[in-house]
């Protein structure tokens, strides 16, 4: 505050004696004598910036520009001038002011914390060199004297409004990097403006031989100055959070290269100096520049708002470009045009991750990409939302009164029909399903809704992917998102709690009538609500990505309790079904290693069953994982034998050690002994010794089946008839009592 007050006072002073100025009178403040007291009552305060300030700081240099300036004014305004030749000591005083001035200004430049962009330095080179050029037209005389015919006290004269325009460029410079709402970039910037005003008004009035007349303006606008640069040394630092952010000040570098074209329009019809004409020419010249640095970046902006809509892997639009597509489609769309939504989910996709890394999974989804692209109308709207999601949205005609297929039915059914081709991935070819979900808006929808419906649909397709189908559309009547979202949340904990439980089923050796192994069952008792069936939640995990976590907890479980059975002498093996995603995880092997050696288990205690489907997913990546299963000593069987359409083909192939028959045709056998189910049993049975497999008959509702299925072949046998799935205890005590059994109606009568 107290530096304030000397320019508060300052200021008083200099309105007063200007409005005590009588007309055509010089006001008695900006006499010679009386001026330079009142700028020194502003300079010396500003100026304690040298002792204060830190050395490497904007103030000091700035302030000794003010303070030479006020120095070289007070010379100036004494009587003689101290004149020694055509140049005086104020003049050295005043040219000093311009490279101090000029470091401060470059210091409070660099020191804004931020890189100066190529456009701020342009802005500031067009408005210097136009500054330039205007100054110079005006202030060297424009009556066409050469250089070297002027006075070295008028060519000094014409100098100041050069080095003026340099700082106000500067000033500029600083005042379009930091924004218009900085208070100390303003101050500078108007007061060079005045700076350079006031200089070349007395340039030219030196010039034209009319120096008195104009004394008393140039002093006004020199008060004003120096008030500007003091000012600016007094305003408080901005914080760090406080700091404008950076804003284009595009009148500056305008007005200026309008100037330049002034100069060079008026130099057609009166004499321009040379320098003035070679600056304009300049200042047009870096605003061409300019003005292609800002094409440039307009090109660049409209070329990073179409990538921000574009996905990196597959070129196709992203989840922000289907967003804006669904607003403009749905604003279109009406009564006999609604807009349809398919929603692709690949099926598997993260065990293609797994098993050979992400960069093969980036190819396939580059490759299915291309041949959607290929197999969706042109008028569809294609876009990849996730790592295995891509959408589809068209408009669509209307189903007809006879239900006849629409625009997106034809479109779902060419996308299955896309995707049935093997894909090269990794070197190996691989089959690729997808399950596609559709929704189409019905009247007064968002986008968010169709979405949600269409995704509904697509988990519904899903779950029923077994069946051979690839769609479905969403239906409001089966629409249960809202209870499966509470069973999946429920699921999640259930399996990070650890209870999810195991239920064992016997599986009988029928030759010799006793109990070899049991088959570890998942069982989940949901709170509240009671059991859930494995065949629901079981396919919920998967979806959930909860199956590496399921897997570990029933395989680690089954084993324990295996090996619990064998150390109290019970010879059992235990048999533990493996998914797709558990089977082709690369860390199964090694995993299920570590665990027989921790238990003590031997190998050939565990068998690792697999549905058909699941080795048809990836057939190669199988086959090496069986055969590493064996290696380990661990048989694997596969699961509903004879239910999957290639089974016969990949089976010779496969070091698999047994096949599990199919419930369906085992019960088939119950009602008619010499069906078609049990031509079948009996064709599988003997195609599998054939092979050297064992085969286990599943679904055996009563023992009265035995007898036949030993006939046909079977080895093993389990099923209700003969135990159902019951706890560890329950199970064991099941096998026991069925052995007692055994051995009474074996045991010698008595004599």
């Amino acid at each position: 505050m107290r530096a304030v007050l000397p320019a508060c006072a300052a200021a008083a002073l200099l309105s007063l004696g200007l409005g005590a100025a009588g007309p055509g009178a010089v006001p008695w403040v900006l006499d010679h004598r009386v001026l330079p007291v009142l700028m020194g009552l502003f300079a010396l305060p500003a100026t304690g910036a040298l002792r204060s300030a830190p050395r490497r700081t904007w103030r000091r240099p700035l302030a000794g520009a003010l303070l030479s300036w006020s120095v070289g004014y007070a010379l100036w305004a004494l009587p003689g001038r101290f004149a020694m030749g055509p140049v005086t000591p104020s003049d050295a005083c005043f040219v000093l002011f311009y490279p101090l001035a000029g470091a401060g200004l470059w210091r409070l430049l660099r020191g804004q914390g931020r890189r100066v962009s190529a456009a701020t330095v342009l802005d500031a080179v067009v408005a210097g060199l136009g500054a330039f050029s205007v100054i110079t037209a005006l202030a060297l005389p424009v009556v066409g004297s050469p250089l070297r015919h002027l006075e070295p006290a008028t060519l000094l004269n014409a100098c100041y409004p050069v080095g003026d325009a340099v700082l106000l460029s500067v000033a500029a410079s600083l005042l379009a990097l930091r924004g218009a709402g900085d208070r100390r970039a303003l101050l500078l910037t108007l007061t060079f403006a005045l700076l350079t005003g006031a200089d070349t008004t007395y340039a030219t009035a030196t010039a034209g031989g009319a120096a008195e007349a104009s004394t008393w303006l140039v002093s006004a606008l020199w008060a004003l100055a120096c008030v500007g640069v003091g000012s600016a040394l007094l305003v408080r630092d901005c914080r760090q959070e406080d700091a404008p952010r950076e804003t284009r000040v595009g009148a500056v570098p305008v007005v200026a290269a309008l100037g330049a074209l002034g100069v060079l329009l008026t130099a057609s019809r009166v004499h321009v100096s040379v320098p003035a004409l070679g600056l304009a020419v300049g200042a047009l010249v870096a605003a061409s520049l300019r003005g292609r640095l800002d094409l440039r970046s307009l090109q660049e902006l409209v070329r990073t708002r179409r990538d921000a809509h574009l996905d990196d892997l597959t070129g196709l639009g992203n989840r922000r470009h289907l967003d804006a597509r669904l607003q403009e489609l749905l604003e279109a769309a009406g009564e006999e045009t609604p807009l349809a939504l398919l929603l692709v989910d690949l099926d598997r996709f993260k065990e293609v991750n797994d098993a050979y890394g992400p960069g093969a999974g980036d190819d396939l989804l580059q490759q299915v990409a291309a041949r959607l692209v290929e197999a969706v109308p042109q008028a569809a709207a294609l876009s990849r939302l996730g790592d295995d999601e891509f959408a589809l949205a068209l408009p669509t005609a209307a189903a007809s009164g006879l239900g006849g297929p629409t625009e997106h039915l034809h479109a779902a059914q060419r996308i299955v029909a896309a995707l049935a081709a093997p894909f090269e991935v990794a070197g190996a070819a691989m089959h690729v399903t997808a399950s596609i979900g559709m929704s189409v808006a019905a009247s007064g929808w968002t986008s968010t809704e169709l979405v949600r419906t269409a995704d509904v649909a697509m988990h519904e397709a899903k779950r029923a992917s077994g069946d051979g189908s690839h769609y479905r559309l969403y239906d409001v009547t089966t629409d249960d998102s809202g209870l499966r979202l509470a069973l999946g949340r429920d699921l999640r904990r259930a399996v990070e709690q650890r209870e999810i439980t195991l239920h064992y089923q016997p599986q009988l050796d029928i030759a010799g009538d006793r109990v070899v192994g049991m088959e570890a069952l998942a069982r989940w008792s949901r709170p509240g609500y009671g059991p859930v069936p494995p065949d629901v939640f079981v396919p919920l995990a998967e979806e959930l990505g909860l199956m590496p976590a399921l897997t570990e907890l029933v395989v680690g479980e089954a084993l324990r309790q295996c090996a619990e059975w064998r150390a109290l002498g019970h010879d059992l093996r235990i048999s533990v079904n493996i998914t797709a995603s558990g089977l082709l995880d690369p860390g199964l092997v090694e995993g299920l290693s570590g665990r027989l050696a921790g238990l003590g288990l031997p190998a050939e205690a565990v068998v690792l069953e697999i549905t058909e489907s699941t080795l048809m997913s990836d057939p190669a990546r199988a086959r090496e994982v069986i055969e590493q299963l064996r290696l380990l000593g661990v048989d694997v069987s596969v699961d509903d034998f004879g239910t999957g359409y290639s089974s016969l083909a990949y089976l010779r192939r496969l070091p698999v050690t047994e096949v599990k028959l199919d419930r369906a045709f085992v019960m088939g056998m119950l009602e008619d002994p010499i069906g078609p189910d049990a031509a079948i049993v009996r064709a599988a049975s003997e195609m599998a010794r054939a092979l050297g497999l064992r085969v286990v008959a599943e679904g055996v509702e009563d023992v009265v089946l035995l007898g036949t299925l030993l006939r046909t072949g079977c080895a093993l046998a389990q099923g209700y008839g003969i135990a159902r799935p019951s706890p560890a205890g329950h199970a064991l005590a099941a096998a026991l009592a069925h052995e007692q059994r055994r051995s009474a109606a074996y045991a010698p009568a008595e004599r």
